[in-house]
């Protein structure tokens, strides 16, 4: 029961849910009607003050929109993104999927029984909410001076997907918007990841409660969806032909690294455990460090083979909440899943946590040293405490003077050795009394 919930979770189910319960399209795309209307001044203001925000915005902010079809990976995919950014020490925003935003929160309509011109309202004022999150993240991006990229789960571009090609160009006029400004202007980057439904079929699930779309529905959706969206300068389309649902995740990594003209994701790497234990290893004056604390607490499962875990990460009062889902199957490569999620709900399914394993606390620090990115884990709670040091494999650790700064035990062989799930099985420690702790 709670494995169901939490596929729920995961897998941004309710999104594509309330796009199909809640919003209508047609198949007349005849010519789109003049219409003239006061409502066309407000809408010009609108634009005009848009596009004032988007004139302002300077080069280290990008936005980035990540959309697709149903059970895509997208939920997944914007996680895992988001994670890979901040370890390169970007700033990262994300932006919730609007529907779910809306009717997760108590609005109730009966959109199958809407006139068009209800329908048409409807999506003028999904747009605007769409519209104006983004321009108020735009303008919190702006604070600070500070590289950042906003990656919007769904965009206003979608709406298009969901009525006639007729009412949308009257939603255009009428409101004074340019569709072409709004797609390539507003978004830098659009990357569409394909439905599962569409050479994965046999990865789609749709035995999940939640995923009540057919395979040839999905694929409908899917193409809609992508069509919307042609004529972006920077549109990818992330198909499934990959081995693993890990490359195609990879693949949209890979995409928006490129496009930010960071060094590629550092995989594969070399674990190394530190020789010092029982305190916090100390940088040398003069290097820029990113510090987070990452709380990692394991939860009850009914299932075989399946983990589930939360995790609460950040650094003094602001941490973000995220719930982790690895399952597997015999002979083949674990598959994990993501998702962000709210304090509420992180408290909520905190309730449900395996009391007979251990919360796992670390404390990361991510930092450059001669030009290379290196990742240092404290475990803080277990065997005494103890640290971890991750570089990239093509790296060579004696000409890069790692013993300059800190002393190596021993390369890690096995990576299950050092994993959580692993972890979680031991002993924990008070782990305020590692030297170093108090310097935090």
């Amino acid at each position: 029961m709670i494995l169901t919930l939490l596929f729920g979770v995961l897998l941004g189910f309710t999104s594509y849910y309330l796009l199909q319960k809640y919003q209508t399209r047609s198949s007349d795309y005849s010519t789109p009607a003049k219409v003239t209307s006061p409502e066309a001044n407000k809408g010009q203001l609108l634009r005009q003050n848009s596009q004032s925000l988007l004139k302002k915005r300077r080069q280290q902010i990008k936005v980035v929109c990540l959309t697709g079809g149903p059970c895509a990976g997208k939920t997944t995919a914007l996680a895992t993104l988001s994670e890979k950014l901040r370890e390169r020490g970007i700033r990262v925003f994300t932006i919730p999927e609007c529907c779910t935003m809306i009717f997760g929160n108590g609005v109730s309509i009966d959109t199958p029984r809407m006139t068009r011109e209800d329908n048409m309202k409807f999506q003028t004022t999904l747009s605007r909410f769409i519209m104006n999150q983004e321009d108020r993240f735009i303008e919190l991006a702006e604070i600070g001076n500070t590289p950042t990229v906003i990656l919007c789960d769904r965009g206003v571009i979608d709406n298009k997907a969901y009525i006639d090609l007729q009412s949308w160009n009257e939603i255009m006029e009428k409101n004074g918007w340019d569709e072409s400004q709004i797609r390539n202007e507003r978004y830098d980057l659009v990357i569409h990841m394909v439905t599962a439904a569409d050479g994965a079929e046999k990865y789609y699930m749709q035995n999940n409660e939640a995923r009540y779309e057919s395979p040839e529905e999905a694929r409908e959706k899917d193409r809609k969806t992508r069509e919307a969206w042609e004529g972006h300068p920077r549109l990818f389309v992330v198909d499934n032909n990959f081995s693993t649902f890990e490359e195609k995740v990879q693949k949209v990594s890979s995409i928006v690294i490129d496009f930010l003209g960071l060094k590629s994701p550092i995989k594969p790497t070399k674990k190394y455990i530190l020789a010092e234990k029982g305190s916090i290893p100390s940088l040398p004056d003069g290097i820029k460090v990113e510090k987070s604390f990452i709380e990692e607490t394991y939860l009850l499962s009914e299932e075989k083979n399946t983990e589930i875990k939360l995790v609460k990460k950040g650094f003094k009062d602001n941490f973000f909440y995220q719930i982790q889902l690895e399952y597997s199957e015999e002979g083949k490569k674990p598959v994990a899943l993501r998702n962000y999620i709210s304090v509420r709900e992180y408290n909520a399914l905190y309730e449900t946590r395996d009391h007979s394993r251990t919360k796992v606390k670390r404390l990361r620090q991510i930092f450059l040293w001669k030009e290379v990115a290196l990742k240092l884990d404290t475990i803080l709670n277990i065997k005494g405490g103890f640290s971890i040091l991750s570089v990239n494999a093509n790296v060579n650790i004696n000409e890069l003077g790692i013993s300059k700064l800190f002393p190596l035990e021993r390369e890690i062989t096995d990576p299950k050795e050092i994993s959580s799930s692993e972890l979680s099985k031991q002993k924990k420690t008070y782990w305020r009394s590692l030297s170093g702790v108090e310097k935090l």
